[in-house]
């Protein structure tokens, strides 16, 4: 290395330090909202159960530097988290086939990275229904689960931080995540959109500017089987707001895309509108796109379902944005 860069570089250092130090002592620093127990019901993860009023309290920040994590393997982890800005009365939520506005009570999501790795990233959802998230940090994820309470209570939900290997190790291998194989033709998909997409109402991002911010609205549909991972309505939705927030975040932050939801349905009862769960996800992509082809709802540029049924794994037709006519995906094995 030349002794300029190396220079250089070690201004930066010396600056980015000084940058962290002040912004460490700017940020207000607080306690992790989760206790962890003494004994934990699977070895090598670690059960936690909320402190009282912690998340409500933490609905009111927009940036903390919280201390001492506890992690699976008795250390402990300080996370600078910025809160992740969404708008959940925006969803067009409906409850069997109901507008049912949600109110997302004291969730609050929050992105960041753990102090002193540089390649660590943590995205964490707090919720009085339900806990969920990741932390990833020196080349291994851990996930935090929501779990139910005491007596299945989800309103006493508790949360279980679990390393890649454990999960891993208690699951054997890893479940199908594509299910192209179920389609006619085998694992060979061609594209359905013989025009540009341009040219069927959607914009190339050739013809925008690349510091403009595009929104995607996305219509998504659920089924009983994917309300049954919870059996409660708060606690499934607190999850699927969590996830759905978080992709639009991971879309705004990596491509300057927005995902929207202007639907989004849910079904507590056994009378959902759908029947083909029993043949795969390529069955349930024919039948979504035959059901809402040229007619998704709400004006949406895309359609995802998002299956609690085992249908072995996700299939989507591809090169579809702003197409209603196949703009369609479907994800399975949906289980929280």
């Amino acid at each position: 290395m030349a002794i300029k860069h190396f220079l250089a570089s070690g201004a930066l250092l010396i600056g980015g330090l000084l940058g962290a130090q002040a912004h460490a002592q700017s940020v207000e620093q607080i306690r992790f909202p989760l206790v962890p127990q003494p004994h934990a019901l699977v070895p090598g993860t670690l059960d936690l159960t909320p402190t009282a009023g912690a998340f409500a309290d933490l609905s009111t920040r927009g940036a903390v530097i919280m201390n001492s994590v506890p992690m699976p393997d008795g250390t402990r982890l300080d996370l600078d988290l910025t809160r992740v800005n969404f708008d959940f009365q925006a969803m067009g939520v409906e409850v069997n086939g109901v507008p049912t506005p949600y109110d997302p009570l004291d969730l609050s999501l929050w992105r960041g990275f753990v102090v002193g790795d540089q390649d660590s990233e943590v995205f964490l959802a707090f919720a009085t229904y339900g806990c969920n998230g990741w932390i990833y940090t020196q080349g291994e994820y851990h996930h935090l689960i929501a779990c139910a309470g005491p007596n299945n209570d989800w309103s006493q939900a508790e949360a279980r931080l679990v390393p890649d290997t454990v999960m891993n190790d208690l699951g054997g291998a890893r479940a199908k995540l594509c299910g192209n194989t179920s389609l006619p033709g085998g694992g060979l998909v061609p594209s359905n959109v013989t025009t540009p997409v341009g040219s069927t109402g959607g914009t190339t991002f050739r013809s925008v500017n690349r510091w403009t911010t595009l929104e995607c609205k996305v219509a998504v549909e659920t089924d009983y089987q994917y309300y049954q991972n919870w059996n409660n309505l708060t606690a499934c939705q607190n999850y699927t707001a969590t996830l759905l927030a978080e992709i639009s975040d991971r879309y705004n932050t990596s491509l300057d895309v927005v995902l929207t939801y202007p639907y989004l349905q849910f079904y507590t009862s056994s009378n959902d509108p759908w029947t083909s769960q029993g043949g795969g996800s390529g069955a349930v992509l024919t039948e979504f796109r035959n059901a809402w082809a040229g007619n998704i709802p709400n004006g949406a540029n895309l359609a995802h379902f998002m299956s609690g049924a085992a249908l072995g794994g996700g299939v989507a037709y591809l090169d579809a944005l702003c197409d209603c006519f196949w703009g369609f995906g479907v994800s399975g094995d949906m289980d929280g």
